[in-house]
């Protein structure tokens, strides 16, 4: 369904460029009107089930480049801003459409004309949905192109090619910034995914954060004709006199992508909570310890807001000691507690076998949480998730500090291989989890824990064994080698 809603607009706008003549102008306006008009319900629909329902939906069709570092895929990401921008986007441009059946009635070219207005609908879409900033920018180029299209729709008219011209003259000039934007953003976060950039951006530097977010800003400046990039609107205006009848649908169009660009680009850009400067490692170190062990603890306080700390429990205090010095320290200077679980009142009088470790609240545990956690209504508590960018947030790394965690070598028989433990997850989560460590070019099988309570664990083949060992060995602590058998 979420794929329909982009492909309508794209085939209306096909059927009336390329059908035209076969069609009719009469065959034109119903079908490009019809298929804005299925998209807009597709929307309204998709609104309700990720705007208020809060399901949001990723749909990744294939990989468009995949070189060295750089992994960029044709993605679509439907979450609760995108289907709030189809809203305005459909249902304005359906109007536009129906309006300008009898508006343009007397045009000699009305097949032309409606093709270019789905076109400029379904590269709005494409903007707004992309999942990350590539296809994006094929969204926000085609916009220019389609723009330039329209304006300059009497091309035999001068000062109509004069205007066209100028207008895509100057939003070179705000792609030039926003091309230079998305190479810091790769330079900076190694890639261009949405989710990857989000989750990263707490640890990175407040100044270089800045400064790309100004770069994006001048693309949408010179997009929506913002001073000093603004000539090109009146220009524009100039190249459409003498075809009084075509200025409201323009005004229109601009409005609708002045819109789109402006809040879709500076909310997910130039917007985003900075906190301080971290090691991207870091994000995959916690990531194993978030699969393992390790947990974001929320209390309440008095006034109803949420404290948040990170919790763990390990059997080496060496290796809470190297997370307080090496990792944790890099995003917060509070200080780990940790104790031995004989203080516990059953544990008393008992060899120590476990230490506890809390910090102290930090304002990045919140994100944290969130990424990590959802409310269960029928448990009535928060529950442990797979975040939905765990792909980019996964690495070798990750994989060490979740085997020191919470995985265990078994010796059992022949089989000496390593097991990971994820009952907080469900199957459908493991499987997720089995399939990061393909990636990795790791085999493995779910071994059932609790069949009743869905609850499993993951063994690494055997086969795979010396594989882990070579990618995990370099970032294991020296305490927890014995899990890898050695």
């Amino acid at each position: 369904m979420y794929l329909t809603i982009l492909i309508l607009p794209l085939l209306g706008s096909f059927v009336s460029g390329f059908l035209g003549r076969k069609i009719g102008v009469t065959g034109s306006h119903i079908i490009t009107c019809t298929c804005l008009i299925l998209s807009s319900i597709l929307a309204t629909i998709a609104f309700y089930e990720v705007g208020l329902c809060s399901s949001p939906v990723k749909i990744s069709l294939f990989n468009w480049i995949d070189s060295e570092y750089m992994t960029i895929s044709w993605e679509f990401l439907f979450d609760q801003l995108t289907v709030s921008m189809f809203i305005p986007v459909l249902y304005i441009s359906s109007l536009i459409h129906i309006f300008s059946t009898d508006y343009m009635a007397e045009d000699p070219h009305n097949q032309r004309f409606f093709s270019y207005l789905s076109l400029f609908t379904f590269f709005m879409l494409v903007l707004v949905s992309g999942a990350n900033y590539f296809v994006m920018f094929v969204g926000w180029e085609g916009i220019g192109i389609v723009s330039y299209l329209l304006i300059n729709f009497w091309f035999t008219r001068i000062q109509a090619n004069k205007a066209a011209i100028l207008a895509l003259t100057m939003n070179r000039v705000g792609d030039m910034g926003l091309s230079i934007g998305f190479f810091a953003l790769f330079a900076l976060f190694g890639s261009l995914d949405y989710a990857t950039i989000f989750s990263l951006v707490p640890f990175m530097n407040e100044t270089a954060i800045t400064i790309i977010g100004l770069l994006l800003l001048t693309g949408a400046m010179a997009k929506s004709a913002q001073i000093p990039l603004h000539s090109w609107l009146p220009g524009s205006m100039e190249g459409l006199k003498g075809a009084k009848h075509y200025i409201p649908i323009i005004i229109y169009i601009i409005f609708l992508f002045i819109y789109s660009d402006n809040s879709y680009d500076l909310k997910y850009s130039s917007l985003l909570p900075i906190f301080s400067t971290v090691s991207t490692s870091t994000l995959h170190t916690i990531t194993g310890n978030m699969l393992g062990d390790g947990s974001v603890s929320l209390s309440k306080l008095n006034k109803g807001e949420g404290k948040y700390a990170m919790t763990m429990k390990t059997n080496s205090l060496n290796y809470l000691q190297h997370l307080n010095e090496d990792i944790y320290s890099q995003f917060t200077n509070t200080k780990f507690y940790a104790y031995p679980n004989n203080l516990l009142p059953q544990h008393k009088g008992k060899e120590i076998t476990q230490y506890h470790f809390r910090t102290k609240t930090h304002p990045y545990f919140t994100a944290l949480h969130s990424l990590w956690y959802e409310w269960d209504n029928r448990k009535n508590k928060f529950v442990k998730i797979i975040p939905l960018n765990i792909s980019e947030m996964f690495s070798e790394i990750s994989l060490a500090y979740w085997i020191m965690d919470d995985g265990y070598f078994d010796s059992h028989g022949r089989t000496k291989t390593i097991l990971l433990c994820t009952e907080s997850f469900s199957k459908e989560e493991c499987i997720i989890l089995q399939s990061l460590l393909v990636k990795l070019d790791i085999k493995s099988t779910l071994k059932v824990r609790d069949k009743v309570n869905n609850k499993y664990r993951i063994r690494i083949s055997k086969t795979s064994m010396d594989r882990v060992i070579s990618l995990v060995k370099p970032y294991m602590h020296i305490d927890f080698l014995y899990k890898l058998g050695i």
